[in-house]
Protein backbone atom coordinates (compact mmCIF):
# COMPACT_ATOMS: atom_id res chain seq x y z
CA UNK A 1 0.00 0.00 0.00
CA UNK A 2 1.03 3.63 -0.10
CA UNK A 3 2.49 5.86 2.35
CA UNK A 4 -0.38 7.91 4.14
CA UNK A 5 1.33 11.06 3.43
CA UNK A 6 1.01 10.52 -0.70
CA UNK A 7 -2.50 9.52 0.12
CA UNK A 8 -4.33 12.13 1.71
CA UNK A 9 -3.14 15.49 2.26
CA UNK A 10 -4.69 15.11 5.56
CA UNK A 11 -2.32 13.11 6.85
CA UNK A 12 -1.61 13.36 10.88
CA UNK A 13 1.13 11.69 12.89
CA UNK A 14 0.54 11.49 16.71
CA UNK A 15 3.62 10.48 18.94
CA UNK A 16 2.21 9.03 22.60
CA UNK A 17 3.38 10.29 25.98
CA UNK A 18 4.07 7.06 26.87
CA UNK A 19 6.97 6.61 24.81
CA UNK A 20 8.45 9.81 24.80
CA UNK A 21 11.30 8.79 26.74
CA UNK A 22 11.84 6.55 23.36
CA UNK A 23 10.97 8.75 20.50
CA UNK A 24 11.86 12.40 21.71
CA UNK A 25 15.17 12.80 20.42
CA UNK A 26 14.72 10.03 17.91
CA UNK A 27 12.04 11.11 15.85
CA UNK A 28 13.30 12.12 12.44
CA UNK A 29 15.08 8.56 12.39
CA UNK A 30 12.00 6.86 13.35
CA UNK A 31 9.71 8.27 10.89
CA UNK A 32 12.47 7.32 8.27
CA UNK A 33 12.13 4.04 9.97
CA UNK A 34 8.47 4.00 9.77
CA UNK A 35 8.75 4.93 5.85
CA UNK A 36 10.97 1.91 5.24
CA UNK A 37 8.86 -0.54 6.58
CA UNK A 38 7.63 -3.65 4.39
CA UNK A 39 4.06 -4.19 4.56
CA UNK A 40 2.47 -8.09 4.41
CA UNK A 41 -0.87 -8.86 4.02
CA UNK A 42 -2.23 -9.34 7.57
CA UNK A 43 -2.66 -12.54 9.01
CA UNK A 44 -0.15 -14.04 6.73
CA UNK A 45 2.32 -15.90 8.91
CA UNK A 46 3.95 -13.60 11.71
CA UNK A 47 5.85 -15.49 13.94
CA UNK A 48 3.96 -16.81 17.36
CA UNK A 49 5.57 -13.38 19.33
CA UNK A 50 4.29 -10.66 16.41
CA UNK A 51 1.10 -12.84 16.49
CA UNK A 52 0.68 -12.55 20.21
CA UNK A 53 1.24 -9.10 20.09
CA UNK A 54 -1.16 -8.34 17.53
CA UNK A 55 -3.64 -10.43 19.28
CA UNK A 56 -3.16 -8.49 22.72
CA UNK A 57 -3.03 -5.09 20.77
CA UNK A 58 -6.46 -5.81 19.36
CA UNK A 59 -8.52 -6.95 22.12
CA UNK A 60 -6.95 -4.16 24.36
CA UNK A 61 -7.26 -1.44 22.34
CA UNK A 62 -10.44 -3.17 20.23
CA UNK A 63 -9.48 -2.28 17.08
CA UNK A 64 -10.55 -3.94 13.94
CA UNK A 65 -8.29 -6.36 12.52
CA UNK A 66 -5.37 -5.06 10.45
CA UNK A 67 -5.02 -5.15 6.66
CA UNK A 68 -1.07 -5.41 6.32
CA UNK A 69 1.70 -5.46 9.41
CA UNK A 70 4.82 -5.09 9.35
CA UNK A 71 7.62 -6.22 11.33
CA UNK A 72 11.05 -5.12 11.56
CA UNK A 73 14.63 -5.91 13.93
CA UNK A 74 16.07 -2.38 13.12
CA UNK A 75 15.91 -1.15 16.73
CA UNK A 76 17.47 -4.59 17.92
CA UNK A 77 17.19 -6.04 20.77
CA UNK A 78 13.32 -5.05 20.08
CA UNK A 79 10.97 -5.15 17.99
CA UNK A 80 9.26 -3.12 15.49
CA UNK A 81 5.53 -3.95 14.70
CA UNK A 82 3.48 -1.61 12.26
CA UNK A 83 -0.25 -2.20 11.64
CA UNK A 84 -1.88 -1.21 9.43
CA UNK A 85 -5.81 -0.79 10.61
CA UNK A 86 -8.96 0.06 8.92
CA UNK A 87 -11.98 2.08 10.54
CA UNK A 88 -14.98 3.35 8.58
CA UNK A 89 -14.14 6.84 8.59
CA UNK A 90 -10.27 6.43 7.06
CA UNK A 91 -7.32 4.18 8.05
CA UNK A 92 -4.46 4.04 10.82
CA UNK A 93 -0.86 2.50 11.29
CA UNK A 94 0.08 1.98 14.52
CA UNK A 95 4.27 1.52 15.16
CA UNK A 96 4.40 -0.53 17.92
CA UNK A 97 7.74 -0.95 20.19
CA UNK A 98 8.23 -5.22 21.28
CA UNK A 99 10.25 -5.09 23.70
CA UNK A 100 9.91 -9.10 24.70
CA UNK A 101 7.65 -8.44 27.92
CA UNK A 102 6.06 -5.02 27.26
CA UNK A 103 5.38 -3.52 24.26
CA UNK A 104 4.61 0.37 23.70
CA UNK A 105 2.42 2.67 20.58
CA UNK A 106 5.53 4.94 19.55
CA UNK A 107 3.26 6.80 16.95
CA UNK A 108 0.27 6.17 14.84
CA UNK A 109 -0.59 7.69 11.68
CA UNK A 110 -3.77 8.17 10.50
CA UNK A 111 -5.85 9.71 7.14
CA UNK A 112 -9.21 10.28 6.50
CA UNK A 113 -11.60 8.62 3.66
CA UNK A 114 -11.84 11.52 1.27
CA UNK A 115 -15.51 12.07 2.16
CA UNK A 116 -14.85 12.06 5.85
CA UNK A 117 -13.44 14.81 7.89
CA UNK A 118 -13.74 13.77 11.39
CA UNK A 119 -11.31 13.49 14.05
CA UNK A 120 -9.06 10.21 14.35
CA UNK A 121 -9.77 7.17 16.04
CA UNK A 122 -8.06 7.58 19.41
CA UNK A 123 -5.52 4.93 20.16
CA UNK A 124 -4.31 4.49 23.75
CA UNK A 125 -0.75 4.73 24.62
CA UNK A 126 -0.33 2.44 27.20
CA UNK A 127 2.20 -0.18 27.76
CA UNK A 128 0.75 -4.06 27.55
CA UNK A 129 2.10 -6.96 29.33
CA UNK A 130 2.83 -10.00 26.75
Amino acid sequence: MSDPQEAHPAFTRTWTTVAAHYTDDKREQLAALFADLQWDAFPGTPSFSVAHLVNIFISTLRTPLPLEIAVSHQLAPYGLIGLHIPYTNGRAKAYVLDQGDTALILASDFWPNPQDTSHPPTILPGSSNL
